[in-house]
């Protein structure tokens, strides 16, 4: 039996699938555009805190440095001069006269406490007040540093609790030596504490950027300070000390060849990091962002793309259903007003537009084409006597021989009407044409319909009549279908169950 060739579906579907991977496109490369430029905010963001952290940092540094070096002769004068020098109580009144001095007693300051060591790195006097108990700073860096490097100027020391006020601080130090002697003996050391606590909240109006980190860490992988400041984990165990700026972007951090965006070790897989070069102290300042973090940030923004994306989708896949239901209902349509609703063949009316279309293709192919008109023997009067629903199991059982001999692409069948039906058979000459339906009368005289055995004389026939092209080159489908129809006459009048060729 025929069924429909839904070939207009099957471009829609193109089409919409055409659409549907335009629309994936364009969303896709727009959410990549939304999520760059949010990551590039992001890095701007992260170089203006690691610029504001290493400027703060340095300015106190600075400062640092240059009260310890005015404060440095004071001291070494009256320790060299002084008898019984280190138990002298006008130190701790010259380190407090030379902070007052410098205008650093504001509580605001980052500066803190200056601090005076002996050689052997106990604490001998401190700015404000003497010390009321003997600390031990000898295994400070800042204090092994100066002791093991006698060329050394000066040193900065790592983030810690501080001792003397119980909150996170680091130092900047310079060396106490007598310059007359040679070598130049250590005499002290003296350092000024700088209050991470106070820069802390100085970055709290600055850092925008939520479950940022910032680190500033010495040449020797230890940290110096980070935001925001302790109980949070180490600095140094999530950046693994110095190795941040290890490997191939080493040599262009170490040069100072500006900020580089890159993730190392553990973090690579969590965070976004940004490292800024060492600056003059020998500080490399390092941001760091969980990507969880600009992800949401990025989505909470730009989340209207993806419900658009798949909104539009959506729009899409039900546009794309309803087109497909009517299409398939107007499919529908057309093959059943081409189609005989009793057999399943095609109607007349699709058979005399494919037999023009057919004769004009072999026409200019110069391809033979044969027609066969087909007519079932007695059938009004077996129809009459046994009655419209064995009449029509007969109809049926016939049409589905036709179809079973119809089997080319090309070939076309159809019920002419009442119980004629008609054949198309492109590229048949006049002698295959015979040949097919000679093997068609064996096939239907073998039809076997329960009811029929009860009937005497019960075989189906039926006579053909054949037209082509080889024989009346001229015809037009009008005339081919006259030719075939009276030449199925003819077989009726020769005594049927035959097949005559026109």
């Amino acid at each position: 039996m025929l069924t429909g060739k839904p070939t207009s579906r099957k471009k829609i579907k193109r089409f919409f699938l055409l659409i549907l991977t335009l629309v994936l496109i364009i969303g896709g490369l727009s959410v990549y555009s939304a999520w760059r430029s949010c990551l590039l905010k992001t890095e701007d963001q992260m170089k203006r805190d690691a610029s504001a952290v290493s400027l703060l940092v340095n300015n106190s540094l600075e400062s640092g440095l240059k009260i310890l070096r005015l404060t440095e002769p004071r001291i070494t004068g009256k320790i060299l001069h002084g008898k019984d020098a280190w138990k002298n109580p006008e130190l701790s009144a010259v380190l407090s006269s030379c902070m007052e001095e410098f205008g650093l007693t504001s509580s605001n300051d980052q500066l803190g406490f200056l601090i005076l060591l002996d050689a052997s790195g106990y604490l001998i006097a401190r700015s404000g007040e003497d010390p009321h108990r003997k600390l031990d700073f000898s295994d400070r860096y800042f204090f092994t540093d100066l002791r093991d490097n006698p060329s050394k100027q000066f040193t900065a020391s790592s983030l810690r609790i501080s001792e003397t006020t119980g909150s996170p601080a680091f130092h900047i130090a310079i060396p106490l030596r007598n310059s007359k002697s040679s070598p130049k003996p250590l005499l002290g050391v003296l350092s000024l504490q700088i209050d991470a606590e106070k820069i802390d909240r100085e970055l709290e109006k600055i850092v925008q950027n939520p479950g940022e980190r910032i680190v500033m860490m010495m040449s020797n992988g230890m940290t110096i300070f980070q935001y925001p400041l302790p109980p949070l984990p180490q600095a140094t165990d999530l950046l693994e000390n110095s190795r941040v700026i290890q490997g191939p972007m080493a040599s262009h951090v170490m040069q100072g060849g500006g900020a580089f965006l890159g993730s190392v070790g553990n973090i690579a897989a969590r965070s976004h990091v940004i490292t800024l070069p060492h600056d003059k102290f020998g500080l490399s300042t390092s941001v760091l962002i969980p990507r969880q973090s600009i992800a949401t940030a990025f989505w909470s923004v730009n989340s209207h793309l993806l419900y658009l994306t798949v909104l539009t989708i959506l729009l899409i896949g039900l546009f794309y259903i309803g087109v497909c239901s009517q299409t398939r209902n107007l499919e529908k349509a057309i093959f059943d007003s081409k189609t005989d609703s009793n057999t399943g063949l095609w109607n007349r009316r699709h058979l005399e537009e494919e037999l023009t279309r057919l004769l004009s293709q072999a026409l200019r192919t110069n391809s033979p084409l044969s027609v066969l008109f087909i007519d079932i023997d007695h059938f009004k009067s077996f129809n009459d006597t046994n009655g419209h629903d064995l009449g029509d199991k007969v109809l049926n059982a016939v049409a589905q021989c036709i179809t079973n001999m119809a089997k080319r692409p090309l070939d076309c069948s159809c019920r002419w009407g009442g119980e004629e039906f008609v054949m198309v058979l492109p590229e048949t000459s006049p002698e295959d044409a015979v040949k097919i339906s000679n093997q068609l009368m064996a096939m239907v005289g073998r039809i076997e319909i329960g009811q029929l055995s009860k009937i005497p004389n019960h075989a189906i026939t039926i006579s053909v009549g054949i037209a082509s092209t080889a024989l009346s080159p001229d015809a037009t489908p009008d005339e081919l279908i006259v030719i075939a129809d009276h030449a199925m006459l003819r077989a009726k009048e020769e005594g049927r169950n035959r097949v005559v060729l026109a």
